[in-house]
């Protein structure tokens, strides 16, 4: 992503979703999403382990969401999870790299695999199952879900469209991007 093969793929796509390891990533897969009116449901967790103690430190959060993204509703630019400054400091400076296996600056033990992901995804399944059948909720305020896996809990937060986001006033429905 975004090279010619992985875009032609996803233009055909009637559903996408997204396990990906960045902000960079996530933006893009939105925005051929968007682009072509395709739903877009984003799994993300993340484990941050306490900083200024020797190894093996302990895990201190476990967090993660599942946002659900259908074209003409709410999306994460709307919601604030993605922001011009969030991207820029998660690349602090650097080029994108669809390869990055941590944050930029994080230690390397906080880029941890773990069974919570299990979680995310059978969360994920419901939801495409919601869409592709048709049961789903009205999507003028969509849902975000947020987890906390020491808790083992799945928070609703409602999330609406703003008049502003970038995203939903120019790119959805555009079609074809022009990438540099």
């Amino acid at each position: 992503m975004p090279e010619q093969q992985a875009l032609e793929a996803l233009k055909g796509a009637d559903l996408i979703v997204g396990c990906v390891n960045n902000l960079a990533a996530r933006a893009d897969l939105l925005e051929i999403a968007g682009r072509y009116c395709i739903p877009y449901i984003d799994i993300g967790l993340t484990l941050r382990t306490a900083d200024d103690v020797p190894d093996p430190a302990p895990i201190v959060a476990v967090a993660g969401h599942v946002f659900a993204n259908v074209p003409g509703g709410p999306c994460f630019w709307c919601a604030g999870y993605l922001t011009k400054k969030r991207l820029e400091s998660e690349a602090g400076g650097a080029d994108r790299s669809y390869l990055r296996n941590r944050r930029v600056g994080a230690p390397a033990r906080d880029a941890l695999v773990s069974p919570f992901n299990g979680v995310l995804a059978n969360q994920a399944a419901c939801d495409v199952l919601q869409i592709v059948l048709g049961y789903a909720p009205s999507r003028a305020a969509v849902v975000y879900k947020m987890y906390d896996g020491f808790s083992g809990t799945m928070t609703d937060w409602e999330v609406t469209s703003r008049g502003d986001c970038p995203h939903c006033s120019s790119v959805v429905a555009n079609g074809d991007p022009v990438w540099a």
